[in-house]
């Protein structure tokens, strides 16, 4: 099968399972898939007249001077949820699971942060997230997650977020980064100056009988083992840098820990990232608040396309 070419940059291609063979991968789709996702109406000029523009990113690094009150930030994922509130050290937990509810979750986090101040919240949940919250029910949760009222339950303003993206505001350093995150499945989201892009990886073909999510997820872990298993990260990785031009790349996940030999460029995220980028969100005039009138998306600011 072709390799692919993006503005003319080299062929991408990732190692097969077989040791010492190359597998061709036929991208044409992703390169097409990407330039669509990038022609959201009103998100075009963010993307290609404010790339070298620092303005709102420093204001997004500076987040420590927002005046937007304490915050709960809340990351969710398929065998356990964590949170912490700005200001507080320790990080509470508590299991999930696939019978877990967005109403057990209200009321388990209402229990764990009882002794807890916070004016808002932020929830980051495994899978697509649209303007009113959880656009899929999360494949490893419960049911019930779409439509669901946080901001009535809560009794407090929320922003809902994917879990990667939260992770990847809280690594955010300033010009393109792209980061991956590597844990039962995997994550993945593209930050630039006023523009977050949520991505869905975990579908795409790493082999003719591979996707990514099989191969950098944790069944792909245990079936490779650590050593072909961080080829296959580090590939992947410097392919989807060429792919998105990013500046550096960021690994994050549960799996974060099990990544060595790392490439130029790509480092590791911190274990807390989750939590700032959910203070960091607050920060951010253009990530809506769940049930929000709909006018306000043409409101300036930053955007999850």
């Amino acid at each position: 099968m072709p390799g692919f070419l993006i503005d003319g940059a080299e062929t991408c291609r990732f190692p097969s399972e077989k040791v010492n063979t190359i597998m061709w991968c036929n991208f044409t789709s992703i390169s097409t898939s990407i330039k669509k996702m990038f022609s959201v109406p009103g998100c075009a000029t963010l993307i290609d007249s404010d790339l070298n523009s620092d303005s709102d990113s420093d204001s997004l690094l500076d987040d420590t001077k927002q005046d937007h009150g304490p915050v709960l930030a809340i990351d969710i994922g398929g065998m356990s949820f964590k949170m912490l509130a700005s200001g507080e050290i320790e990080p509470r937990s508590g299991e999930t699971g696939t019978r877990f509810t967005p109403m057990e979750l209200v009321d388990r986090v209402k229990v764990l942060s009882e002794d807890w101040h916070y004016d808002r919240i932020t929830i980051g949940v495994p899978g697509p997230v649209g303007h009113g919250g959880p656009s899929s029910e999360p494949h490893n949760l419960g049911s019930g997650w779409i439509g669901f009222n946080f901001v009535e339950a809560f009794g407090k303003p929320v922003k809902i977020l994917n879990d990667a993206v939260m992770q990847a505001l809280g690594s955010y350093e300033g010009g393109r980064m792209l980061f991956l995150g590597f844990g039962t499945g995997i994550g993945a989201a593209f930050i630039g100056p006023r523009v977050v892009l949520p991505l869905e990886l975990g579908g795409l073909h790493y082999s003719k009988k591979r996707t990514l999510g099989d191969m950098l997820g944790q069944q792909g872990l245990e079936r490779l083992g650590k050593k072909k298993w961080n080829a296959a990260v580090n590939a992947t990785a410097e392919n989807l840098t060429r792919v998105f031009r990013a500046d550096y790349v960021v690994i994050g996940g549960g799996n974060a820990a099990r990544a060595s030999g790392l490439s130029h460029g790509m480092r590791k995220g911190h274990n807390h990232a989750a939590f700032r980028g959910g203070f960091r969100a607050w920060a951010m005039d253009g990530l809506l608040e769940q049930s929000v009138d709909r006018a306000d998306l043409q409101k300036p600011g930053w955007h999850v396309v």
